[in-house]
């Protein structure tokens, strides 16, 4: 007998048919009230440790078809240690073949960021006399969101802000952020950045959509980086909330973390002071070889270019303009930068190069290298 289950924190598939290892038959679903359709989560038990043949057969109707190209799909068999498996995409189906050594076996798009591994991060750092953690606001399904200030209370102190996770299933994005904490946690020298430097920090703007499986959306189908202009409390209270802490604190760095399911590259967009923001992308180039300089949104070496806006997919028009990084451009003297970090195994000098959650996590801690430096 073969178990398919999805339902449990930020699980998300459709099962169609698992009479046998070797003929799985799956759906990917869409993202709740919305028509966005690409994260999926979910295990696979058996009777005994066999060759299991899985078939996502929407692929071919999901909102990135690019971000199949390419890719590989993340398990795990205890929900620890992540690993990829062997991937395909053809005839509109993303075919996982995979020799299960164990009964049960976890498959994600990426690898999950679990609630409660951020609530515990928020409670080592609770630990340090110069953290301060604020609830701005409870969600809807009544998760909090929380912002980590870190500063020593200076006035004049240069702002930092950084957010993660505006879409839920871009969990590679909390991954770079827990890779900054720790090194908040171990920096020797933190008082005397501290001196010069306020941080403000939001590890998850969407724990509802994280919690129930969305890739895009918040619990109420909205896209949360299309609405900064428009935000209110009801639809969209992540953004609401974090916007008003951002009009009361000031800023004069930001960076937006997200993750890109076409492109195999990790790349910066620069919004705002561009000289500002392009030193940043230089530095990071310098200290991390997995981050480069060379493809971004102008230049993705793609074929295809697919944009999802708004709420949905669903013939939606784009209002760019309402992003987080074009809020505060546009409405604050600073630099406004996007972190954009690969979905897929990564592409260097013609080579494919392992990209996963600790790869993330180092990125996170040279971003930390890079901004104290500044």
């Amino acid at each position: 007998m073969i178990s398919i289950r999805g339902d449990f924190e930020s699980g998300s598939v459709n099962v169609l048919s698992a009479k046998r290892a070797g003929d799985i038959r799956l759906e990917i679903p869409k993202d709740s009230k919305a028509c966005t359709r690409q994260w999926f989560y979910f295990s696979v038990t058996t009777e005994k440790p066999e060759t299991q043949k899985i078939s996502l057969v929407n692929a071919g109707k999901t909102t990135y078809l690019m971000g199949w190209k390419g890719y590989r799909a993340f398990a795990s068999y205890d929900l620890q240690n992540w690993f990829r498996v062997d991937t395909i995409f053809e005839q509109g189906e993303l075919k996982i073949e995979h020799q299960a050594t164990e009964q049960k076996v976890y498959y994600a798009y990426f690898v999950p960021y679990p609630l409660e591994r951020k609530s515990n991060l928020i409670e080592k750092l609770k630990k340090s006399s110069y953290v301060e953690i604020e609830e701005l606001c409870k969600t809807p399904l009544e998760n909090s969101i929380e912002l980590i200030k870190l500063r020593a209370k200076k006035k004049n102190n240069k702002k930092v802000w950084l957010i993660a996770r505006q879409h839920p299933g871009e969990s590679m994005s909390q991954w770079v952020i827990e890779g900054m904490l720790e090194s908040i946690l171990n920096e020797p020298k933190l008082e005397q950045i501290l001196s010069e430097v306020n941080f403000y920090i939001v590890p998850n703007m969407n724990p509802d959509g994280s919690q129930i499986g969305n890739h895009r959306t918040n619990n109420a189908g909205i896209n949360l980086n299309r609405v900064w202009h428009s935000a209110d409390k009801i639809e969209a209270p992540e953004v609401f909330y974090v916007r008003e802490a951002l009009l009361k604190h000031g800023v004069d760095v930001f960076i937006d973390l997200h993750g890109d399911e076409a492109i195999p590259h990790n790349f910066m967009m620069v919004s705002g002071d561009m000289k500002s923001g392009n030193k940043i992308k230089e530095k990071l180039a310098s200290v991390n070889p997995d981050f480069q300089l060379v493809y971004d949104y102008d230049n993705d070496g793609l074929d295809s270019s697919e944009s999802c806006c708004q709420t949905s997919c669903c013939n939606s028009s784009c209002n760019i303009s309402a992003k987080a990084t074009d809020f505060v451009a546009e409405n604050f003297d600073a630099v406004s930068l996007i972190l954009e970090t690969s979905f897929k195994e990564l592409e260097r000098n013609g080579t494919t190069v392992a990209w996963d959650h600790d790869g993330c996590k180092r990125l996170g801690k040279s971003l930390w290298d890079v901004i104290t430096q500044e």
